[in-house]
């Protein structure tokens, strides 16, 4: 079980992952069997990502490290930016990017920490 009093930011940056993995949707690619199959892929992921993000607001310290490795892929997509896209995409990139940085930051302050760590009951 975890502590009973949830981070006031946990639920914005919820919110942030949430509306990010909705955004992979409006660059769905162009050719009718490749946009089924970008439309299935992209659903198990985001399915499988609410899961995880379900953990997560309920103080798994799993859930916790997986956004964290998440985070840092969002990081390390920034690379994706020599590569010419459209502006909106670019958008995304840096948005998850600089929520990627800040839950780096956040999920390793002692706030996180305390309410992702399970309390032991004697």
């Amino acid at each position: 079980m975890q502590s009973a009093r949830k981070p006031p930011v946990l639920l914005v940056n919820l919110v942030a992952r949430c509306a990010f993995s909705l955004t992979g949707y409006w660059f769905v690619p162009r050719g009718a069997e490749r946009v089924r199959i970008s439309i299935v892929s992209d659903a198990i992921f985001i399915l499988f990502g609410y899961r995880v993000l379900f953990f997560y607001w309920r103080g798994r310290n799993w859930a916790r490290i997986l956004v964290l490795l998440t985070s840092l892929l969002s990081i390390f997509n920034l690379f994706l930016l020599s590569r010419p896209h459209a502006f909106p995409r670019q958008a995304v990139i840096v948005g998850e990017a600089v929520l990627g940085v800040f839950l780096i930051y956040w999920l390793n302050t002692r706030e996180a920490k305390e309410f992702f760590t399970p309390v032991v009951r004697a």
